[in-house]
């Protein structure tokens, strides 16, 4: 069976929604997640996001850290957060942070992409057999809207 991609939007209420079934949807074939803040969380996220980021950036090495500072000064290049597959607690957390960073990637062991959250939790993609396309529809009802993108089309392009 043939995977395609798809994009998924949502208004600002149906965010959670969208997180939580890109997340579901995405986790089973994930090596990790990728949590992208360029200028740290959004200074307008409620505490639960702020104490999920905070615990999340947390868990870097330090030497990581240090390099990732390093750069950041010299290039303003930013250091993911990274959540392995297994770490329920992580994943768990970034879903309560992910409407308030830049991206979030999931990718799979061979490090292609699965899927990215962008946009505030409003909008994602993400690459899906039909059946489970149609299962994630059910799913998530009306609160978010499910289009298949044309095949050979880049994945990161929705314009």
């Amino acid at each position: 069976m043939a995977n395609h991609w798809y994009a998924l939007s949502a208004e600002s209420d149906g965010v959670p929604v969208l997180v939580g079934a890109v997340l579901t949807a995405t986790r089973p074939y994930a090596l990790l997640a990728e949590l992208r803040a360029k200028d740290g969380l959004d200074p307008a996220a409620p505490q639960i996001a702020a104490e999920a980021w905070s615990t999340l950036a947390g868990r870097r090495r330090r030497g990581f850290e240090a390099i990732g500072t390093w750069l950041r000064r010299l290039a303003r290049v930013e250091v993911p957060v990274r959540v392995a597959h297994g770490d329920d607690d992580g994943w768990a957390r970034i879903a309560d942070c992910a409407p308030w960073v830049d991206t979030v990637d999931m990718l799979s062991p061979g490090q292609l992409p699965l899927g990215r959250i962008h946009e505030g939790g409003r909008s994602a993609v993400l690459t899906l057999g039909d059946d489970e396309a149609q299962r994630l529809a059910v799913t998530v009802g009306t609160a978010v809207v499910i289009e298949r993108l044309p095949d050979r089309r880049p994945w990161y392009k929705l314009d």
